[in-house]
């Protein structure tokens, strides 16, 4: 069963990325590259899934192909993998850990929203708008430029009806509170990028969000929820209060260039 889970997953979540990127597949795994956005990582990295014999050829390679892209840095994920896992000696290499985490649908939507929690799809361009701003706040002074032109990358996406991913943006009496994508790909409910903004945390909005993309996920056809988290991102207590249970790590190496 969690093998399956796993499955469906990574078949999830190599769709979605390549919903951004164009995917080339090398004989380790398959490079994620996005001329749109260069310097966003997420959408310019290598899905590593050959044998670990061959992780340092392809963190080589990597760096080469990255540096002629004219990029700064270099990320590879390993799935279903932990830093413990990687045996190989990488010179440089930032090696961090996210969570895997799923939850019934049912489970996460039985928490309910707040009152005073307006959740909703994205539709309008006032609705992306919000979900601008609150990008922007949430990624600060230093990169706020780096975030608009993130969603603005991302904006023709969620306006693709067949896509599979819609925009989320809740607000409380006209205030924005929070914003998150959800993809929804076969039997999969994939939250990403998913902000509170800080004064309106630990206040029940982000389980309204997760409650309300539930409630939608269910109307799509979708059995199960999944999410992405650092390891020591302390969202993952509120995850867990929501239903949320860890099903394996991903492995992510990172090196500047």
């Amino acid at each position: 069963m969690k093998e399956k889970l796993i499955s469906e997953i990574i078949a999830a979540e190599l769709k979605y990325y390549s919903l951004f990127a164009e995917a080339e597949r090398l004989e380790y795994g398959i490079r994620f590259t996005d001329q749109n956005i260069p310097d966003m990582f997420c959408h310019n990295f290598l899905w590593f899934d050959g044998p670990q014999e061959k992780l340092k050829k392809a963190y080589d390679e990597e760096q080469t192909y990255r540096k002629v892209m004219g990029q700064a840095m270099l990320q590879i994920e390993l799935f279903d993998k932990s830093p413990s896992d990687i045996t190989v000696k990488l010179p440089g290499a930032e090696i961090s850990e996210q969570f895997v985490m799923s939850a019934p649908l049912e489970k996460v939507a039985a928490a309910g929203s707040k009152p005073e929690a307006f959740c909703r799809l994205a539709e309008t361009d006032e609705d992306y708008m919000r979900g601008r701003e609150i990008d922007i706040i949430s990624f600060g002074p230093e990169y706020a430029g780096f975030a608009g032109r993130r969603f603005d990358r991302k904006l023709p996406v969620y306006r693709d009806s067949q896509s599979g991913i819609n925009h989320l943006v809740c607000t409380s009496n006209e205030i924005n509170v929070g914003n998150c994508d959800l993809f929804i790909y076969e039997k999969a409910a994939n939250v990403e990028d998913f902000d509170i903004l800080e004064e309106f945390q630990h206040q029940g909005y982000g389980t309204s969000v997760l409650a309300y993309a539930a409630e939608i996920s269910v109307d799509k056809g979708a059995e199960y929820m999944f999410i992405i988290v650092d390891s020591d991102n302390s969202a993952v207590e509120m995850y867990r209060k929501n239903g949320f249970e860890y099903l394996c790590s991903s492995c992510i190496i990172n090196l500047e260039l």
